[in-house]
């Protein structure tokens, strides 16, 4: 029997990748954002914020009444990847607000009038000081789109009670390396099929046949490293699958991670087995005296705490990691007071030149260092699947790979 399997997309790290890492607040925050500010750089994720700095934004002002609330989006982003809307949620009355980014569960996206499919989508947000709500949305199309369009965004309930159209325009390179490269373990042919390099992340294509019985115990998540040992930081990813032949079901996924300034040599993808069910980690911590230490975070590896700084308004600590998740490992840090309070991060991990997996995070300000925790957690390992890694060498194109 032919079983439909439906698309599905994990975006920026809430969904796909929470299985691996908790999820944290994201990318470089102030209190207050204006409306001339732009909100891919103040709360975007590390893709967003680069394409602000890039200036292949588009920026726009869109107001409309939802759900009780004020929305204003502010700027759109394209770069033949996935389509970021920014916005702002701005209450009408300060003493009683109680703003949500919810209002996304129940809208449709249209062209030309015509509602438009889509692989997945995700929003994410936070709330400022000032009582405004800012935030960002990642939309996956399932079909092409001009490189200029008005995208239209309107409520799914028939009444349709408000409805805003925003400019779209595809601007920034990217450059795109075929693979081909097929890779068996046991019975699963799994085929890399490209890698582009966009301004706003780094794309890994791959497809696999399997039965459909192992389908849904069968998820495979990647690490990617560059020539020079870093794992890049994951953002999303996700794929689908259709029926084929003879009970195997085609399975086509895209992996996205941090974007790359400059081109590496080459890059090796890791291939590992995902695990489902719960799991409560164990949690270690240790009180800092002045002077570094380190953590054990399980089988997985180790955090070594280099410094503490509290200065300007701001708790900062440097690390370092060691280990095969690095950027989880690097979110899984937190700042506790004796009692176990925990002091919110302002800044979500940001990795350091200068030194292979070295992060800082910032935190709330304290009173003083005589009473500070540094904690973490053991996490699970990784089973990795050897038979299927691959080294991408990306020296052996030329200039005919950018687009």
């Amino acid at each position: 029997m032919k079983m439909q399997i439906q698309r599905f997309l994990f975006i920026v790290a809430i969904a796909l990748y929470s299985i691996f890492f908790p999820s944290q607040t994201f990318a470089d925050t102030e209190n207050s954002v204006s409306t001339n500010e732009s909100v891919f750089e103040k709360v975007g994720d590390i893709g967003e914020k680069r394409a602000s700095e890039l200036g292949i934004t588009t920026p726009f002002k869109e107001k409309v009444k939802i759900n009780g609330q004020t929305v204003l989006f502010t700027e759109s982003l394209y770069d033949g990847s996935s389509i970021h809307l920014a916005f702002l949620i701005k209450p009408d009355n300060k003493n009683n607000a109680n703003l949500s980014n919810g209002f996304w569960d129940d809208i449709i996206f249209t062209r030309n009038g015509k509602r438009l499919m889509l692989d997945g989508m995700g929003a994410r947000g936070k709330s400022l000081d000032n009582g405004d709500y800012a935030g960002t949305a990642t939309i996956k199309l399932h079909e092409g789109v001009p490189d200029s369009f008005m995208l239209g965004i309107t409520s799914s309930h028939t009444d349709r009670s408000w409805y805003v159209e925003v400019p779209i325009k595809l601007k920034g390179e990217r450059t795109t390396f075929p693979v081909n490269e097929t890779k068996r373990w046991r019975a699963l042919d799994l085929t890399y099929d490209k890698i582009t390099f966009f301004p706003t992340s780094t794309e890994i294509s791959f497809r696999y046949m399997i039965d459909e019985e192992r389908i849904r115990n069968t998820s495979i998540g990647l690490n990617v490293y560059d020539n020079q040992g870093r794992i890049l930081q994951p953002l999303s990813g996700g794929g689908g699958g259709r029926p084929a032949k003879n009970g195997q079901v085609l399975v086509t996924s895209s992996y996205y991670f941090e974007p790359l300034d400059n081109l590496p040599k080459s890059v090796t993808v890791k291939p590992y087995l995902l695990r489902t069910g719960s799991y409560k980690p164990e949690t270690v911590r240790k009180k800092w005296e002045g002077k570094g230490f380190t953590l054990s975070q399980g089988d997985i590896g180790a955090l070594n705490v280099i410094n503490v700084e509290n200065k300007d308004g701001l708790l900062t600590i440097t690390y370092q990691i060691e280990g095969d998740r690095d950027y989880s490992q690097a979110t899984a840090v937190w700042v506790e007071d004796t009692d176990g309070k925990r002091y919110p991060n302002t800044h979500p991990p940001k990795r350091l030149e200068g030194g292979k997996n070295k992060y800082k995070m910032t935190f709330s300000s304290v009173d003083h260092l005589d009473d500070i925790y540094i904690g973490t957690s053991h996490l699970r390992s990784i089973k990795y699947i050897d038979e299927l890694e691959h080294t991408i060498k990306l020296t052996n194109y030329g200039e005919s790979a950018k687009n």
